[in-house]
């Protein structure tokens, strides 16, 4: 029986192994009694030096500066603050930036280098000869083949080195490879993004608008903080306003209904110009706070980003807040719905968009604009020279006689009736007489008001409520183009409608 049992006995048929044993200690070994060995290749080294200091990694915040940012009108307050510590990690990456900085680099071929921390100890020689090469040719302004590590190797040098390298001249090396790359790099504007601002409120420099303007709009979202790529005061450019728009507007002229057509670039360059002025009188207001809320945020600087001991910073911004402020947001809304319909009026489009309270005083600039630059429809009439062709078309001129008017409309009804039915008669003479005497010839004129506009006005202003229905039920059906017909000649006159 214990034969058959042994059988299945499946551990007898394994390969014997060595018995493995277990440790035991007397008490908890301390982290800072682990040492390794002094040998290390530099890409392992990298934060240690000889014992692992991981039980004294207390970093320790000194404040370094605060400041006002006078190019920014939407930043009120900057303060920057850095974090120290008792470790270095990194540390080797300064040591090797500072060597190599004066590295001249020659042409060499491209050759793929890959990390997700970039860092000059994981170069080979190769790799290193076309780093030094690519550097070289990004500092003169020439952008050739490379991908993301090269390019961040060279951010990350930038950013470590701000006592050898001006922020001023940083900011803009920085700006104008991210311009270059953004198209054959993917991914890099979420990291840029941050990295650009930061380094530019850290060391006191402002945003370089003129690189950063073509792309503005696609780069906002991912900011955390889109203010500072905002307020500059000295650029008022197209991007720079579509973007305050995008974030501040409820509405969005271009696509709006005629914008999109044949006229698209007509509503464009008034709507902008319009509200540039709008917006740069907002920003530059005294009392900014009528329209934006003011927010405050601490944050840490370069997330993502390599960083040596002395650049780790801290980052607290006060601030106007653009897209979360409602007040603003209502204010270009009817900036932008008004300005819009001052363009449909110049088209003789009759369509009117309606606008909630607008400012006084952006009206008024709004207005003088427009005055400016299109004059109303019945003065550019007046004022528009007639082709000389058109007189040999004219009719000869008789005058105007309202009997004569009268004549000929009555035995144009009389040849009407002879052609409709008998039962049809008492219907069309009902709803035509009504027409008939209501489409009198009048005395008007281009830009001015007709015998029946002037009598709705009128019956409007008493408040007459009895001759008010007596008057619809004699113009009927033709109503509502009265009061279109007047509310184009005051929106042309005053800038707004009546009815």
């Amino acid at each position: 029986m214990s034969e058959k049992d042994s059988f299945w006995d499946i551990s007898s048929l394994l390969p014997h192994g060595k018995k493995r044993t277990s440790l035991t200690a007397s008490k908890p070994v301390e982290m800072a009694d682990v040492t390794i060995p002094a040998q290390l290749s530099e890409d392992r080294r990298e934060g240690t030096s000889g014992r692992l200091p991981i039980s004294r990694m207390v970093a320790q915040r000194e404040s370094l500066l605060s400041y006002v940012p006078s190019w920014n009108p939407l930043l009120h307050e900057v303060s920057v603050s850095r974090e120290r510590s008792s470790y270095g990690l990194y540390g080797l990456f300064r040591e090797d930036a500072l060597r190599y900085l004066s590295e001249e680099g020659s042409e060499a071929p491209y050759v793929p280098f890959f990390s997700y921390i970039p860092q000059y100890s994981q170069l080979n020689a190769a790799q290193k000869k076309y780093y030094f090469y690519f550097r070289a040719c990004l500092n003169r302004g020439e952008y050739i083949q490379a991908n993301q590590s090269y390019l961040f190797l060279y951010v990350y040098e930038i950013i470590n080195l701000p006592d050898h390298i001006d922020p001023s001249v940083g900011v803009l090396r920085i700006a104008n490879a991210w311009a270059a790359y953004r198209e054959t790099i993917a991914g890099i504007d979420k990291y840029m993004t941050a990295w650009l601002s930061d380094y530019a409120l850290i060391h006191g420099v402002s945003c370089p608008f003129s690189i950063l303007s073509p792309f503005l709009t696609q780069i906002l979202p991912l900011s955390n903080l889109k203010e500072f790529y905002l307020g500059n005061a000295q650029t008022a450019d197209d991007c720079r306003i579509d973007a305050i728009l995008t974030l501040a507007s409820e509405y969005d002229y271009k696509k709006g209904r005629y914008a999109s057509g044949e006229h698209g670039s007509y509503f464009m360059e008034h709507i902008r110009a319009a509200a540039a002025l709008s917006i740069d009188v907002i920003l530059h207001r005294e009392a900014s706070i009528r329209h934006f809320q003011t927010v405050k945020k601490e944050y840490t600087a370069f997330v993502g980003a390599l960083l040596s001991d002395g650049c780790r910073y801290t980052l607290s911004v006060s601030y106007c807040s653009v897209s979360g402020t409602e007040v603003l947001r209502s204010v270009l809304t009817s900036v932008v719905k008004y300005a819009e319909n001052k363009v449909r009026a110049s088209l003789s489009i009759k369509s009117r968009l309606s606008v909630p309270g607008i400012p006084e005083d952006l009206k008024a600039l709004i207005d003088a604009y427009f005055e400016r630059a299109l004059p109303p429809r019945a003065r550019r009439l007046q004022t528009s020279p007639r082709p000389l062709y058109e007189e040999m078309y004219d009719a000869p001129s008789v005058g105007l006689s309202e009997s004569e008017a009268f004549d000929i409309e009555s035995k144009s009804w009389s040849n009407t009736l002879r052609l409709v039915p008998e039962e049809e008669r008492e219907e069309l003479l009902a709803g035509e007489n009504a027409e008939a005497s209501f489409s009198a010839p009048s005395s008007k004129t281009d830009g001015e008001l007709s015998m029946e506009e002037i009598s709705l006005l009128s019956l409007l202003y008493r408040e007459d409520t009895v001759a008010l229905c007596a008057f619809r039920q004699r113009v009927g059906a033709l109503l509502p183009s009265v009061v279109e017909r007047l509310n184009e000649y005051f929106f042309d006159l005053i800038g707004d409608v009546v009815l």
